[in-house]
């Protein structure tokens, strides 16, 4: 299943995430869950990695790339 999710350089924050993803900010090794109360800020050229949690016996999804760029 794609995620539809995209970046919103404007407000530096991921459209179409939920409370059901998680995310990783590239060259980190942790994993977030997203919270759309409360939405992390991506300002600058970051690649962000989102995926469906994995919760209970469920394995995480598979992982979309989003890039944020500084050029506004």
């Amino acid at each position: 299943m794609e995620l539809d999710v995209i970046a919103d350089d404007k407000k530096n924050i991921l459209v179409g995430a939920t409370e059901y993803m998680e995310y990783s900010i590239e060259g980190t090794n942790e994993w977030h869950t997203y919270n759309a109360g409360n939405p992390p800020k991506f300002e600058g050229d970051q690649t962000v990695y989102v995926r469906h949690k994995g919760e209970m016996n469920l394995h995480p999804g598979l992982t979309r790339i989003v890039h944020f760029s500084a050029n506004k």
